[in-house]
């Protein structure tokens, strides 16, 4: 049976390893999962002090006693006596004789008051002294003390004296003076006394350690109370045992005040002290006739099993005061004598005992000492461990904060070393670790995680105390030229290996020249250069060309040469970090645009172009509110029937002036195109919807879906909801998704398709041949219309060149695709793409873009 444990409700907060005496008794658990430790209690090394629960705050440690066992042993009829401990009177005056009296109907024979022997413990303590000259011995009414030196401090073992306890006094004269054979409970308010009663040099006298705490807990949950019950012993100074200085004081009327007795108690105090005097007390080098050791501050009275609520008041000290005086005679002759002389009374005591033996109260003691050794680490180990705790220097090695519970970081150190706690519950250790998780932390948010050069955010708060040091600056945005191409081509992992070499010699290149490299993007590098105007021609811009025009070399052994824009914005002193980050930006688009491989200083015709932009925004947030949008729809014509097959939906912008190519890209960067994708999605499903009710005809209709609104992710459960809500069949809408998105082949988009596919809603890919991969991906991409671009029409549908046309044709059908030709517009082009046999033909040709009246009627 463990006698004290830990219960759930521990926190971990190391207030019980703070007030324990013994190393190791409480000890700290490895986190869980919720890096919470537990501190459990080891039963081996726990002397069950005590002192534990008083310094818990969270109710977490409770002890088992013999309560439950004494009560069923008494329901199966075993003859038990009680022993009782004087300060159960004290700690309940009013329910003492009827709680006796309930027991006493339940079965016990007889009540002995442990009072009696602490008279014997008191007369064997003087004449042991008296015949063996034993001086400086330590008491022992107290089981954690024994428990403390047997396992701690064996060298005081033969200090203790041999002296039995009151309690065991009081049994053994029952078993031998009495002749009592029965059980015996001792009704105790200690937790340790179970020891004592286990221990083998005291088998057989005590069977039962019966807590006042435990026993009045059951006494009120069964209701046990009787006919008030004295006991059958009656009362002696012994009853003056239970309180500090009892002991001595009891002594002192014996044997006068001239009776030297050190007086020591509470848990880590007494047993600080027995440590630092163990040399003087076992080599009998101080004047005290013994030591009265008690483990409890305020003795027995409120010893570690009783209820906690009585021992914060006084009044049971005012009881057991009542109940030594009543002992008290006013005679001349006997023990207890108020008027006799010390050396009257201890002399009436001894004539009192004559007729026991000294030695049938002696008891022997055990070291168990090798079983509990606390290893001491050598200087190189307690290095070892302070290092582990992050502890480098002698300063931070004795700090000595006591948060960990020790006194000390050696006696942390030496806990860790001996695994009794660990160094996550080391308050500087966590420290440390917290100062390195934030420096994690703070690199994490300042540096791109994959480079280790500073991210875009951060380059705003570069360039803005950059702006602040210094009148000139430049703001470089260099971008890799067909990047996603590259991706497409080679894989992701060796696009991501081209950017680590490129960032390697961009940081090669800026080292030791005051520049500032961050990564903005993908593939996109800003580079901030203070006190310079930099300009297309200068030298520096070459270096960065030649830097990314250097060969690249990939794991498959092929060599791999990039090109570079660069958009360059100059400090004027009014410009916001964020805007000249926005206009290198601008000017590294104008720079591709104008055939990449470039560079672009951001000037009046690109602020033209800002200002322009800005107009459009207003005007797509005026169409945002006040439904500023409608559509037109290009009929499809399939080439065999010459008839409609289907419509392409084209969004228009009510605002006058405002064309598709002007706001779609505005739209687009602003991360708005989302809500014109819904916007459109509606206003077509609708207009199915109203030919629906008309009684029309219905073609499948295209809507198209850029790769930004893959950012949409509700956008699959808002189109089914439109189905159902206007009750059109998903075969009647088409999704027109770029090529791009394809390639990119994301977890998200194909997740997309695959919701598509469930709805029924069949896919065309828009722009086949804008893009960067082979024919070879058509094997495998989920869709089932390739719509083939305008310009591969015009750059291949020519003579000589026309097979290609013809060859892409056969490879859809062969994949059991459709193929959809856009922008034809010649007669001879229709004649010549019917003979490849193209599934359909939509361009102006046939017709323009119409609103929704004339395109269900169209004919061709």
């Amino acid at each position: 049976m463990q006698l004290v444990y830990t219960n759930d409700n521990c926190v971990g907060c190391h207030k019980c390893i703070g007030v324990c005496s013994c190393i190791g008794a409480c000890t700290a658990m490895e986190p869980d999962g919720n890096g919470r430790s537990r501190i459990e209690v080891d039963p081996d090394r726990c002397i069950a002090c005590g002192a534990c629960f008083d310094a818990c705050e969270h109710n977490a440690r409770e002890y088992c006693d013999d309560t439950a066992a004494f009560f069923d042993a008494l329901a199966g009829g075993e003859e038990i006596s009680v022993l009782i401990a004087p300060a159960f009177k004290a700690n309940y005056p009013d329910r003492y004789e009827s709680v006796l009296g309930g027991l006493k109907a339940l079965g016990v024979k007889r009540f002995i008051n442990v009072s009696f022997g602490a008279d014997i413990t008191t007369w064997g303590y003087i004449n042991y002294v008296q015949k063996y000259g034993f001086k400086g011995g330590i008491s022992q009414p107290c089981p954690a003390v024994v428990g403390f030196i047997e396992k701690y401090v064996p060298k005081l073992i033969p200090k203790l004296f041999p002296v039995q306890s009151p309690l065991m006094c009081a049994a053994i004269y029952a078993r031998r003076e009495l002749g009592f054979t029965e059980k015996f409970a001792f009704i105790s308010p200690c937790i340790a006394k179970k020891t004592e009663i286990s221990d083998p040099a005291n088998k057989g006298l005590v069977d039962y350690n019966v807590t006042f705490e435990h026993l009045m807990r059951y006494v009120d949950s069964h209701n046990i109370k009787g006919a008030p019950v004295t006991e059958e012993l009656s009362y002696g100074l012994g009853s003056m045992y239970p309180v500090p200085g009892g002991l001595r004081d009891y002594v002192c009327w014996l044997l006068g005040e001239g009776a030297f007795i050190k007086q020591i108690e509470g848990e880590k105090r007494m047993y600080n002290y027995l440590r630092r005097n163990a040399e003087s007390i076992a080599g009998g080098s101080i004047p005290f006739l013994f030591i009265d050791a008690l483990n409890c501050e305020r003795g027995c009275l409120c010893g570690t099993a009783t209820d906690p609520d009585i021992s914060v008041s006084d009044e049971a000290l005012f009881q057991l005061f009542n109940i030594r005086e009543s002992v008290k005679t006013d005679d001349d002759r006997g023990p207890f004598s108020r008027n006799a002389a010390p050396s009257e009374r201890f002399e009436a005591l001894n004539r009192r005992f004559s007729g026991l033996k000294l030695e049938d109260y002696l008891r022997t003691y055990t070291d168990l000492s090798a079983s509990f050794v606390t290893r001491q680490p050598d200087k190189r180990e307690l290095d070892r461990v302070f290092r582990s705790m992050r502890k480098d220097t002698e300063e931070a090695r004795h700090i000595d904060c006591t948060s960990c519970g020790y006194d000390t970081c050696g006696q942390m150190a030496t806990a860790i070393f001996n695994g009794f706690n660990h160094k996550e519950n080391c308050i500087y250790f966590l420290k440390r670790e917290m100062e390195d998780e934030q420096s994690r932390l703070r690199y994490q948010t300042t540096h791109d995680e994959f480079l280790g050069i500073w991210n875009r955010y951060t380059a705003t708060e570069l360039l803005q105390q950059m702006s602040e040091n210094t009148e000139t600056f430049s703001v470089l945005m260099a971008d890799i030229d067909s990047f996603k191409g590259i991706n497409s081509t080679y894989g992701r992992e060796i696009g991501d290996g081209i950017l680590v070499s490129v960032s390697d010699r961009l940081q090669l290149l800026s080292k030791d020249r005051g520049w500032l490299l961050a990564r903005y993007g993908g593939d996109e590098f800003l580079i901030l250069i203070p006190d310079q105007t930099v300009l297309p021609e200068d030298t520096l811009i070459k270096e960065i060309f030649e830097l990314f025009s250097e060969p690249v070399p990939l794991d498959n052994g092929e060599d791999i040469t990039l090109s570079v824009s660069i958009g360059v914005s100059h400090s004027d002193g009014e410009t916001t970090p964020d805007l000249h980050i926005l206009n290198a930006e601008t000017a590294m688009y104008e720079a591709k645009r104008r055939g990449r491989g470039r560079a672009f200083i951001y000037a009046q015709e690109l602020k033209d172009k800002a200002r322009e932009e800005k107009l459009i925004s207003e005007k797509l947030m005026e169409a945002f509110e006040n439904d500023g949008f409608y559509m037109l729809y290009q009929p499809q014509v399939n080439t065999e029937t010459i008839r409609v097959s289907g419509f392409e939906a084209l969004v228009r912008m009510k605002a006058p002036g405002m064309y598709p190519g002007m706001f779609i890209p505005v739209a687009e960067k602003n991360g708005w195109i989302w809500r014109i994708g819904r916007i459109t999605t509606e206003l077509v499903v609708r207009q199915l919807a109203a030919w629906k009710k008309e009684g029309r005809k219905l073609f499948p209709v295209s809507v198209n879906f850029s790769s930004n609104q893959l950012n949409d992710i509700g956008y699959a459960d808002f189109l089914e909801e439109l189905l159902k809500r206007y009750d059109v069949s998903p075969e009647y809408l088409e999704i027109e998704i770029t090529e791009g998105i394809f390639l990119d082949k994301t977890a998200q988009a194909d997740a997309l398709f695959e919701r598509f596919k469930a709805l029924g809603i069949r896919l065309l890919m828009d722009d086949f041949g804008t893009g960067y991969s082979s024919l070879g991906y058509l094997t495998y991409i989920p869709v089932d219309v390739i719509k083939l671009d305008k310009s591969l029409v015009d750059a291949y549908l020519i003579d000589g060149k026309d097979s290609f046309i013809r060859d892409v044709i056969c490879l859809v059908h062969d994949l059991d695709k459709e193929m959809i030709i856009e922008g034809v517009e010649e007669d001879w082009q229709f004649k010549r793409l019917k003979d490849f046999r193209a599934d359909t033909i939509q361009g102006y040709f046939f017709s323009k873009p119409l609103p929704p009246e004339e395109a269900i009627k169209y004919k061709p």
